[in-house]
């Protein structure tokens, strides 16, 4: 199995999980830090431009739930299967 730094594929999944949470987490307790400001933008009369920000935020955030993560062939529909690489151990069946 190949590793990086020590971590292997699986590892730095579990990585990537944990640290986008930070990050939600993050961009959460900012946005409460910065509540006064959001609400005295609000109240200026820009709030045209205050519901475009957060439409504009929305939409880039939904677009990684709508969009597909793998390959479909588009005659058929199915899954495109992408054979493994040299390095990646075979999947082990009737476990």
């Amino acid at each position: 199995m190949v590793t990086f730094l020590g971590y292997g594929r699986h590892d730095w999944g579990t990585i990537h999980t944990w640290l986008a949470w930070v990050d939600i987490f993050l961009v959460v307790y900012h946005l409460i830090l910065n509540r006064e400001w959001l609400v005295k933008i609000a109240a200026t009369g820009r709030l045209p431009r205050l519901a475009a920000g957060i439409f504009a935020g929305l939409l880039i955030g939904s677009a990684f739930l709508v969009l597909p993560v793998e390959r479909r062939d588009g005659g058929t529909g199915a899954s495109i299967e992408r054979p493994p690489a040299e390095w990646e151990e075979p999947a082990v069946l009737g476990m």
